[in-house]
């Protein structure tokens, strides 16, 4: 009889350990939806640019127009700019705000991003790839470890 007070005790304490876990669970989600339906912004209709970004290629369809430095702006449907960032492409063609050179040095390493417009993309005036570029060359132990004076990602 007492083992089976023990079980029930148990038994119980496990259910209301599960019912806490699911409701913090639930309270988690909600408030992670809540925190991305506010960021999203349905006012956006269009973009428009203060020179032209995009350039024919005859192989790939379009190209980014090297050396251009342009604002981005957001409008809504009713013509209203309701955001706006710059946006940089570097001599090569990249969405970066660093020149880029073709060839590299023994001391450099390089990382290459390949993607589409995640990689590549112009709502920021910061893109990722030049974020961890950034973040890469301040890390001096890691440098060491590899025996690279600098990161370059392209």
């Amino acid at each position: 009889m007492k083992d089976w007070l023990v079980f029930r005790r148990l038994l119980g304490g496990l259910i209301a350990l599960l019912a806490l876990s699911l409701v913090a669970e639930s309270a988690y989600r909600f408030h992670k939806y809540r925190q991305r339906e506010a960021g999203y912004r349905e006012d956006v209709g269009y973009t428009t640019t203060d020179g032209p970004l995009y350039g024919l290629d005859e192989q790939t369809g379009y190209t980014y127009v090297p050396d251009s430095r342009l604002t981005l702006r957001f409008h809504d449907g009713n013509n209203a700019v309701v955001g706006q960032n710059r946006v940089s492409v570097n001599n090569l063609g990249h969405l970066s705000p660093r020149d880029d050179v073709v060839e590299g040095t023994e001391a450099e390493f390089r990382i290459v991003c390949l993607g589409d417009s995640f990689t590549a993309t112009t709502p920021t005036e910061f893109p990722w790839p030049a974020a961890l570029e950034e973040r890469l060359n301040a890390d001096e132990e890691l440098k060491e470890r590899l025996g690279k004076s600098s990161f370059k990602v392209l």
